[in-house]
């Protein structure tokens, strides 16, 4: 049986909405997976509190820094190297799921942020294609003004042809990796800028680790030898507009579900109530039946 690890990377704004992923996922993910949530560490007594009813792993993204990183007193957001340069929390993250990757001992990693929500069953199938091969996002979006810079510093860091897009997007919701390539990655990375990874990444201004983990395995292993198999299929709907969404835009969003789908992701920084959606999350759940280890 194949071993998942379905990492969670969050914080204490998003416990609520993570809190809601982790019943999602014990409700209904099969036994290949364990949902490993990866929060700072004066978190980590709250979330453990909160999800260990779910049977989520909660561990310290502090585990997985450089001990060199610099808190500063007056902000969660920003910590700073030591050479000065800030470090926003969006950065941070990307190098806790680099970091992780290189860790795992699992067969592949499915990432799903906080404001994911399961609610229908899953099993390995969702990431793993005949032979054992695993999914790579690989679709065609991402040919825009914001993403373009993400993919030119990609390029960059990986020594391959700089452009702006290389034909394929990466970036979604449920996006799974394979650890062996993580660590070839980073390994690249080092030997390209002939520096320690974490401390390159760190000191961006921008990235996408999707982009990043993409294009590596496009480029540079190439498809067809990796462990991969690409494929556009998307089985969330998704919402990234921060505009607001009332109790019925919430409802008409949610209506949009088809067969296809399985979770719900709304941009965290939308405003919209999260007990109408907690109700019409469950309402689904009902609906759905539970699975996998309920």
């Amino acid at each position: 049986m194949a071993h998942i690890a379905l990492v969670t990377p969050s914080f204490l704004p998003d416990l609520d909405r993570c809190d809601l992923l982790a019943e999602g996922v014990a409700q209904f993910a099969s036994a290949e997976y364990r949902h490993v949530v990866i929060v700072p560490r004066v978190d980590l007594a709250v979330f453990h509190e909160r999800l260990r009813r779910h049977g989520a792993m909660v561990i310290p993204e502090e585990d997985l820094l450089p001990s060199w990183l610099v808190h500063l007193p007056f902000s969660r957001k920003w910590q700073v190297t030591p050479r000065g340069w800030p470090v926003r929390g969006w950065i941070r993250q990307q190098v806790v799921k680099i970091a992780f990757g290189c860790l795992a001992t699992a067969d592949a990693l499915l990432f799903a942020d906080s404001d994911t929500c399961f609610v229908r069953p899953f099993d390995a199938s969702l990431i793993l294609r005949p032979g054992g091969r695993v999914k790579l996002l690989a679709d065609g979006e991402g040919n825009t003004p914001l993403h373009r810079p993400w993919y030119r510093r990609a390029a960059r860091l990986l020594g391959i042809p700089v452009r702006d897009y290389y034909g394929h997007g990466f970036i979604g919701n449920l996006v799974p990796w394979v650890p062996e390539h993580v660590r070839g990655l980073t390994h690249r990375i080092e030997e390209i800028t002939g520096k320690e990874w974490k401390g390159v990444l760190l000191h961006q201004k921008t990235i996408s680790e999707y982009v990043l983990y993409g294009l590596y395995v496009e480029q540079v292993l190439g498809i067809p030898a990796s462990h991969h198999v690409a494929d556009a299929s998307r089985p969330v709907i998704e919402n990234w507009s921060q505009a607001g969404l009332s109790d019925e835009s919430l409802l008409r969003f949610v209506n949009t579900l088809g067969r296809e789908h399985l979770a719900i992701h709304i941009q965290s920084k939308t405003p919209y109530s999260f007990d109408a959606y907690a109700r019409l999350v469950r309402g689904l759940w009902q609906a759905h039946g539970s699975g996998g280890r309920a």
